[in-house]
C-alpha cells in the first residue's frame, strides 16, 4: 500500500512523518506542552510512556515499521509549516480494505477546525486513491472534542463498547464509542 509522503489542503499540510531525532524532537515538545490537555484521552502522553525524546523516537521507528509493512502511516499536521498534532490511519488491514484513523493536536490549536481538516483530507486518501471499503474512529465516550470530529465528517455511530479499557490517570474503566463510514457513503458525500 502506498501513500502520499505529503498531502496539501486549504489550511493543513499532512506530511509522512519518519524517524529521526530532528521529528522526534518537534513532537516531543508538542506532547510535552500539550501534556495535560491529551492525557485525560491519551495515555501515550503520560510521563512513564513519553518521558523524553528518545521515547518519541522509538515510537517513530516502530511507525516507521509499521508503515513498511503497510499496517499504518503516521502523518504530522502542520499549519503554516508549524507542526501542531498527529493523524494516523493503523490496524490497515489491505485485503479487506479497511483501517482506523486517529488523531490528536497541540492544546493550542485545538478547536480550529484543523483536526476536521485534515481527517477529511486522509479520508479522501484513503477512499479516492487507496480504495478503502471502510474506515472507523473511536474515542472515549468522555471525549466530547474526538466524537464531535466523527459527527461533523457525517461517520455513522456503530455502538459503545463499554468498560472497554482502564484509564489509569482516571482510575477507571472507560467507555468507547465507535463511528465508521463506507465507501459508497463517502461518494454519496
Amino acid at each position: 500500500m502506498k501513500f502520499n509522503d505529503k498531502i496539501v489542503g486549504k489550511r493543513v499540510c499532512l506530511k509522512a512523518l519518519r524517524a529521526n531525532f530532528e521529528t522526534a524532537e518537534m513532537v516531543f515538545k508538542v506532547v510535552d506542552e500539550s501534556r495535560e490537555f491529551l492525557l485525560p484521552w491519551l495515555p501515550f502522553a503520560s510521563l512513564e510512556r513519553t518521558k523524553t525524546k528518545e521515547d518519541t523516537y522509538d515510537f517513530l521507528v516502530e511507525s516507521d515499521m509499521l508503515r513498511k509493512k503497510g499496517k499504518s502511516i503516521v502523518y504530522g499536521i502542520f499549519v503554516e509549516h508549524v507542526f501542531i498534532g498527529i493523524t494516523s490511519v493503523v490496524d490497515i488491514e489491505p485485503s479487506h480494505k479497511r483501517g482506523e484513523i486517529g488523531f490528536w493536536i497541540s492544546k493550542y490549536h485545538s478547536g480550529n477546525g484543523y483536526v476536521s481538516e485534515a481527517v477529511k483530507m486522509l479520508e479522501t486518501e484513503l477512499f479516492e486513491t487507496l480504495d478503502f471499503n471502510r474506515v472507523i474512529m473511536r474515542c472515549d465516550s468522555d471525549n466530547q472534542a474526538s466524537e464531535n470530529v466523527m459527527k461533523r465528517l457525517n461517520y455513522n455511530f456503530e455502538g459503545k463498547w463499554r468498560q472497554h479499557k482502564f484509564q489509569p490517570l482516571r482510575n477507571k474503566y472507560v467507555d468507547y464509542l465507535f463511528y465508521s463510514k463506507l465507501k459508497n457513503e463517502y461518494f454519496k458525500g
